[in-house]
């Protein structure tokens, strides 16, 4: 697979603003752009030092292949399928127990543990699709560490299966 080079966008926060609407608060963030041109390694990842245009600061990025974003996205898809697919299950044994005239009371074992799996495979659904969906195999952080409140990823992030350039 070729290399693939792409524009990623930083920005800089400029300013915030208090925002709000009918049913919801928060505020408005105004950045200062700058591009830079990345290339995806050809397989695993790397991380490519970059300089904010505004301030100068140090900013790191980590860079996957593609190749091994599109594996950690079957990853969290597939955590995602067998999460909804034990919900389903659970679902079934209660609905299936209820209609047949013997509900399973939560006060035993199967009813305890039938609860539980419900809830654990309904939140590991919901973390699999998240995760799949907010892969994108680029992550930035600052010399810090992880974030800062001032630099953030603008564009860049979704475009996950770009044809090469």
């Amino acid at each position: 697979m070729p290399l693939q080079e792409q524009p990623i966008v930083i920005g800089h926060l400029s300013s915030r603003t208090p925002a709000w609407g009918l049913t919801w608060w928060g505020e408005e963030r105004r950045y200062q752009s700058t591009v830079f041109p990345v290339r995806r390694p050809e397989e695993g990842e790397t991380i490519v030092e970059l300089h904010c245009g505004t301030c100068d600061a140090e900013l790191l990025l980590r860079v996957r292949s593609l190749a091994l974003s599109r594996s950690i996205r079957k990853r969290w898809l597939a955590a995602a399928a067998i999460g909804s697919g034990v919900t389903a299950v659970t679902v079934a044994i209660g609905l299936g127990s209820e209609y047949a005239g013997s509900p399973i009371p939560l006060s035993t074992g199967l009813g305890a543990t039938l609860l539980v799996a419900f809830l654990a495979s309904i939140a590991a659904a919901g973390a699999g699709l998240f995760g799949w969906r907010n892969e994108e195999g680029l992550r930035l952080y600052s010399g810090t560490g992880r974030g800062d409140e001032t630099h953030r990823l603008l564009s860049g992030a979704a475009e996950h299966d770009a044809s090469p350039s």
